[in-house]
């Protein structure tokens, strides 16, 4: 993970303290000096995935709870309720007492840094792309990824993708939205910035009908309409991740999130089946009915069909 320094369970926590302490200097720099002339918003985007309890007994529903907590809980209840989480000050706290530390590895706000972070988001942006099976596990060394006491891992129904951190599960993404909701009753609308599924690069000629990736999109918004419909979030965006197969972080380019196919040796851009299911999803705003559907389905495989034999000279 960037910037790939090792700081134990000390690095993380002192950066997000000091992330979230930009945040607000910005946030009320923007409000001060611009928003009454340009009359902009401010919100700040955060990645989370849904953690399903392994079972329904109390300890591995806690640990679901952690879950939620160290993965946005940790930066988005500072705005919208105000301090760090309890459960992420009491586990940090007691850790660190056991370490022989004199103070927590988790920085304290002061008064004034909490007043000056509180409220500082007009909408939350959201990155979502999984889901995980979380289960109560004590773990002893100290680390960001240590101290919430817990374990994860996916259903083995769940299809995987080209990513080993990402199986396929739509539900989560509403799930994900309802529990903002309950969580932070300030939230005010939520943005997604990020969904989407990876596919492994292809030797040869490269395979431009992604049928599972025109799943995953027309489930997961499925899912987040009934965010909406059933439960009441106020969802105001849905951007896909990503337009253009890129640079992955550390992956490089051996995954492909791109609706859009990029030949890394000529930049050549092609439409997978994918961007051609995109495209007529935001031409219609939304999921049409079933008779509609399948007939874009029955278009998109021709038109990547015959995409393949041009980017393939076949």
């Amino acid at each position: 993970m960037a910037p790939g320094l090792n700081k134990l369970g000390v690095g993380g926590y002192r950066s997000s303290y000091v992330m979230l302490k930009a945040h607000a200097r910005v946030y009320h720099t923007y409000v001060d000096r611009y928003k009454p002339t340009q009359r902009g918003r401010i919100g700040i985007t955060l990645n989370c995935d849904w953690g399903v309890p392994q079972d329904d007994t109390p300890l591995n529903k806690d640990a679901a709870t952690r879950f939620m907590q160290w993965f946005i809980g940790l930066y988005a209840h500072p705005i919208y309720v105000g301090g760090w989480p309890k459960v992420i000050e009491d586990n940090v706290g007691e850790k660190s007492r056991k370490e022989g530390r004199s103070e927590s590895r988790l920085p304290a706000f002061t008064q004034a840094e909490l007043d000056d972070i509180m409220g500082t988001s007009d909408f939350l942006g959201l990155n979502s792309y999984t889901s995980s099976i979380v289960g109560h596990k004590r773990k002893q060394s100290p680390g960001f990824f240590t101290d919430s006491d817990i374990t994860t891992t996916f259903d083995p129904s769940w299809p995987p993708s080209g990513s080993s951190w990402l199986a396929i599960y739509p539900p989560g993404i509403r799930k994900v939205l309802s529990w903002i909701k309950g969580e932070y009753p300030g939230y005010g609308s939520v943005l997604i910035n990020e969904n989407g599924v990876s596919e492994t690069d292809q030797s040869g000629c490269f395979n431009l009908c992604d049928q599972f990736r025109v799943n995953f999109f027309k489930n997961y918004t499925n899912n987040v309409l009934k965010a909406i419909r059933y439960d009441g979030v106020n969802v105001e965006g849905y951007t896909a991740w990503s337009l253009l197969d890129n640079f992955e972080w550390a992956h490089g380019y051996k995954e492909r999130f791109g609706i859009h196919h990029v030949d890394f040796n000529t930049l050549k851009r092609t439409p997978k089946a994918s961007a051609m299911f995109y495209k007529r999803l935001v031409e219609n705003n939304g999921i049409p009915s079933r008779g509609v559907l399948s007939r874009w389905l029955d278009e998109i495989e021709g038109e990547c069909g015959r995409e393949n034999q041009a980017l393939c000279g076949t």
